[in-house]
């Protein structure tokens, strides 16, 4: 039974990827057609983690994860997509966390990400297993996993993803985040609806701390609406869609602005949204760290060799900013083929022997991935 609330305010708070889903359907009258705009054309990007827990722990104690890196051969191969487990080859690394020492956590980005949800936990397990023993199996006796826990954060209908980024769409429609964010007013010229959640950080986009920056920002803007000569005794009420992080920072401060009439709505059985942290067997979740790059027969990649492929890759993306403000007949086709132009205009002028030529492609093709 839906239940009819009335407010002065109202604070949504939800991801930008229920936003896209349900915009069209839960606001009457409709949003403006800017924002409208703005929360089609801005990105929002799906990362799952994939913990795997063991027996025991095999790796030493001084490894800290593990990157796969996948050689050319690797990736011509279709013995995966032949069993309709394309997903597997975007699985790009397995890392240690904190105070679970037989866990690996596998991270896994974008389309393959989405795919991977639509698996059994077993088949997951299965894959995750297979992919470590395939890279290194030869230098180390690895077990079969003991269980799984694996985010599904775009199946998730309150998450429907992971977290914003700036598309290729938003730029050429000139949408941003602070469209976003801006109100919207009724016909009295009332600012009646506010939009708050990290996808509404024109900076820090993607965080932690920019999800709690948006909820003060809304709750400021609120309670300066009013001035210092209203009646102290006049009650203003608020309703907060979406109790995760935004939302509980909206709410904290607007108490401490003296607004306290206010409805915090959350569709989910917690508090915390995309924060949540969720026990495998007797353990805790924690952070990832990075680790060493290795090839399939367990060989170390050089770190000089790492870091410098990362500092180019890094140099050539922050290029890719000019063509922002450039005309449109001067931007490249995408991201993508600028950054892969521009990388083999490197590999072509370092004149490298055909191994570390390869090496680099390799890393390249991980990053690029």
């Amino acid at each position: 039974m839906r239940q009819k609330l009335s407010a002065d305010h109202v604070i949504v708070a939800v991801s930008l990827g229920v936003l896209k889903h349900t915009s069209a359907k839960v606001f009457q009258p409709q949003l403006p057609s800017y924002k409208q705009i703005a929360i089609k054309a801005l990105g929002f990007g799906t990362v799952n983690k994939i913990f795997v827990r063991f027996p025991s722990r095999w790796w030493p104690d001084e490894i800290k994860g593990f990157n796969l890196l996948w050689t050319s051969l690797d990736r011509e191969s279709q013995e995966y997509e032949k069993r309709n487990l394309a997903w597997a080859k975007d699985v790009f690394g397995f890392f240690v966390v904190d105070n679970m020492p037989d866990v690996l956590c596998g991270w896994i980005v974008g389309s393959s990400a989405r795919q991977m949800e639509k698996e059994t936990d077993q088949t997951v397990q299965d894959v995750s297993y297979e992919l470590l023993n395939r890279f290194f199996g030869k230098k180390f006796n690895i077990p079969r996993p003991t269980a799984i826990l694996r985010s599904k954060w775009y199946s998730y209908p309150y998450t429907r993803g992971s977290y914003s980024f700036r598309s290729v769409d938003s730029y050429n429609v000139n949408a941003s985040a602070t469209q976003l964010s801006q109100p919207v007013a009724n016909k009295q010229g009332k600012q009646v609806l506010f939009f708050a959640g990290e996808a509404t950080h024109p900076y820090f986009y993607s965080t932690v701390h920019g999800a709690v920056e948006t909820g003060l920002r809304e709750a400021d803007r609120i309670a300066s609406i009013y001035s210092l000569e209203e009646k102290p005794s006049e009650v203003k009420s608020v309703v907060v869609v979406g109790a995760g992080i935004a939302g509980l920072a909206a709410c904290k401060t607007l108490i401490e602005q003296g607004i306290t009439d206010i409805i915090l709505l959350e569709a989910q059985d917690h508090a915390g949204g995309r924060i949540m942290s969720v026990p495998i067997g007797d353990g805790e979740g924690g952070w990832a760290e990075l680790g060493k790059y290795l090839y399939v027969d367990g060989e170390e990649i050089a770190q000089k060799v790492v870091h410098e492929v990362e500092g180019v890759v890094g140099d050539i993306l922050e290029e890719c900013e000019k063509f922002c403000s450039d005309s449109e007949d001067s931007a490249p086709l995408s991201v993508g083929h600028y950054l892969c132009e521009q990388f083999q205009k490197y590999l072509d002028e370092c004149r490298d022997p055909p191994q570390l030529y390869q090496t680099k492609m390799d890393l390249f093709d991980w990053h690029n991935r």
